[in-house]
């Protein structure tokens, strides 16, 4: 094209056109997976880069990034920044050694050298359409290790040293369960003393579900 030439433009990408009609019919509308927001986001990256002088850049961008999504999904209603609503049962404490008694949940965070500076006990958290509750099955998924069976036995919330944000800790008696490849059941043998859980709620996916229990194990529906 004469346009393109001798004007200091390169040659136009042509290629992706062909493709949209078929992109279109196996995917839906193309706002649903284009790139515009990212690439957008980018120029505004760049000056990150050239104002940290190219030393530590992955650094100042990273915290850059983390900076803007917790700004912008935080609400001043909220609990912390990743969850809807939190409706406490007690106020928050700095007794720590008080509440390590009255708490396994608690008493685990001590042991593992990671008390909070306070806590407070919830009765029930809320993180968009999901509701988890004490005494709830939920079945947890996490990258890199097997799902789980559990049943919450309590929820804290706590502000950790050093932290902008409050957390949500889950203490949980659970098993490791099983899927069904065939019928899409879920199963976990029975265990009466299963073993104990410190569950981050923040890097945890969790399903609440339902239970049948029966002689040998535990369906999950």
């Amino acid at each position: 094209m004469k346009v393109w030439q001798d004007n200091g433009f390169e040659k136009p990408k042509f290629h992706p056109s062909h493709h949209l009609a078929e992109s279109l019919e196996e995917f839906g509308p193309l706002r649903g997976f284009w790139c515009m927001s990212f690439e957008g986001y980018l120029k505004l990256l760049k000056p990150v880069f050239k104002m940290s002088n190219w030393k530590d850049a992955p650094t100042s961008v990273a915290s850059h990034w983390i900076t803007k999504a917790v700004m912008h999904w935080r609400d001043p209603l909220r609990g912390s920044w990743y969850t809807n609503h939190v409706y406490p049962t007690s106020e928050y404490s700095t007794d720590m050694e008080n509440l390590a008694k009255q708490s396994p949940l608690i008493a685990a965070l001590v042991k593992k050298g990671k008390a909070p500076i306070s806590a407070r006990s919830l009765k029930k958290v809320v993180r968009g359409p999901d509701e988890l509750r004490r005494e709830d099955w939920i079945i947890v998924r996490q990258l890199g290790k097997p799902s789980l069976a559990c049943r919450v036995d309590s929820i804290m919330e706590c502000m950790p040293r050093g932290g902008n944000f409050s957390v949500i800790r889950l203490w949980c008696a659970g098993v490791p369960v099983s899927d069904d490849p065939v019928t899409g059941d879920m199963w976990a043998n029975l265990d009466p003393s299963p073993p104990r859980y410190l569950l981050n709620f923040e890097s945890v996916h969790v399903q609440v579900v339902s239970c049948v229990l029966t002689a040998a194990c535990m369906q999950f529906f």
